[in-house]
């Protein structure tokens, strides 16, 4: 239940669209996107390492200053929206992406990572195919930022002097905006319909995949046995920020008998040649949430597509950034 503090809370519309974008794993993955709404100079948004699952729920959104916030862009603020807070007794950060929401002049602005966006935002193939495909909805394209004001001042710069209420995050995901909650819902479902790319593996080979104590085997991904471009793609680095900070920076290339080893690997995830992909039992949900939208993402990118991974300098800034640390220990809390 939201407290009075004196001005609207977020409404149920708003909170209803958020859980629904929140369950759908196509669209959101563990602590991952934001949703905010503004009330004149007063905003929620999504707190920090909450789930937009539980938006109707529990009291996952945090009031903030519109001004202050957009006005951190420019101050170089690495933690946006902690001093903008109008409730500090909830607890709660805002969401390290509460500049840019701030700063975009609609109502409602909803932000998540499609898996059919970032199927197309990895490459410069995809990219084109994206932009011609939403073409009717002038989409704005942003370059790969870290987030927080750096992205901000990226999308800022984007749609300068253009009415863009879809922009596209490359190598993140998708921004929607609008000012009512009806037409944010139609421009989701227009757009990932636009978006549609079929799965080029989406069948597991005979045979059960193998036993391995303390992993479990990724459902489906036996069906790259024969596949060595995406076995690749899979262990050649990393394609999205939320990739970096709950899979690591590169999934490990192992056979079955180092995985059975004593400790074992220390990612999380990692791939067993021939075999599949497995993940160590017993992890966040996060985790797993985001080993299966790495594999949806990479099933669906045409071979003759180049993919572009996030270079050793961006993967640094979200391994070593606290906020993003404190967004993935919450996290922990959320277990199979």
């Amino acid at each position: 239940m939201t407290p009075d503090l004196g001005f609207p809370g977020p409404p149920a519309s708003f909170c209803r669209l958020s859980r629904s974008i929140g369950r759908d794993p196509m669209l959101v993955q563990g602590p991952g996107g934001n949703t905010s709404v503004k009330f004149g100079n007063v905003m929620w948004i999504k707190a920090s390492g909450t789930q937009l699952s539980d938006a109707e729920s529990a009291s996952i959104f945090t009031p903030v200053d519109v001004e202050s916030s957009a006005a951190e862009i420019d101050a170089g603020a690495d933690s946006p929206g902690r001093d903008a807070r109008l409730n500090p007794e909830d607890g709660h950060r805002p969401s390290i992406e509460t500049s840019f929401h701030a700063m975009l002049p609609w109502k409602y602005v909803f932000h998540y990572h499609s898996v059919r966006a970032l199927a197309h935002l990895t490459s410069e193939e995809g990219v084109a195919g994206a932009l011609e495909r939403l073409s009717r909805f002038n989409p704005a394209l942003v370059p790969y930022g870290k987030p927080g004001v750096q992205l901000s001042r990226s999308i800022r710069t984007a749609v300068a002097g253009r009415d863009s209420s879809v922009i596209l995050l490359r190598n993140h995901g998708m921004i929607v905006c609008g000012n009512s909650v009806a037409e944010v819902r139609r421009l989701v479902f227009e757009t990932e319909r636009c978006l549609q790319i079929d799965q080029g593996t989406d069948h597991e080979p005979p045979g059960r995949p193998a036993e391995i104590p303390g992993w479990e085997p990724l459902p489906g991904s036996g069906s790259l046995m024969k596949d060595t471009l995406l076995q690749e793609r899979l262990v050649s680095g990393s394609y999205f920020p939320d990739q970096v900070v709950f899979l690591g920076p590169r999934i490990p290339d192992v056979t079955a008998g180092q995985l059975q080893e004593q400790p074992g690997p220390a990612s999380p995830a990692v791939l067993v040649r021939g075999t599949g992909l497995y993940l160590r039992s017993e992890v966040p949900v996060a985790t797993r949430e985001m080993l299966e939208c790495l594999w949806q993402v990479l099933t669906r990118v045409p071979a003759s597509w180049q993919l572009q991974r996030l270079n050793e300098y961006e993967v640094g800034e979200l391994t070593d950034w606290d906020a993003e640390k404190y967004r993935k220990a919450l996290s922990e809390g959320h277990r199979d």
